[in-house]
């Protein structure tokens, strides 16, 4: 992988990490309107609230598990990618 490929799968990976982040404390928020005093470990068992058996809640949450499958996903392309085309004599031009 190039430099430039490299410069550009970073710079995605940051980017969705903010989101993720952004995300996270919007799910944290919105969970926490709906059942006062959750921590961080009850937000991992949502479905051991009934308060949290909620569409827009479940709206939210269904976008950060997909932030997080996004990045998971990114990464194993970088991995592969660099599994593919390691060790080749050209390897540093492509």
């Amino acid at each position: 992988m190039n430099e430039v490929e490299q410069r550009a799968f970073a710079t995605i990976e940051a980017l969705l990490l903010q989101m993720v982040e952004h995300q996270e404390q919007k799910v944290a928020a919105f969970a926490r309107r709906l059942r006062p005093r959750l921590t961080a470990d009850d937000l991992k068992n949502p479905h051991d609230f009934d308060e949290l058996n909620d569409p827009d809640f479940n709206y939210e949450d269904g976008h950060l598990a997909g932030l997080h499958a996004a990045v998971s996903a990114l990464r194993r392309a970088v991995r592969d990618h660099h599994e593919t085309h390691a060790g080749g004599p050209n390897d540093s031009q492509r």
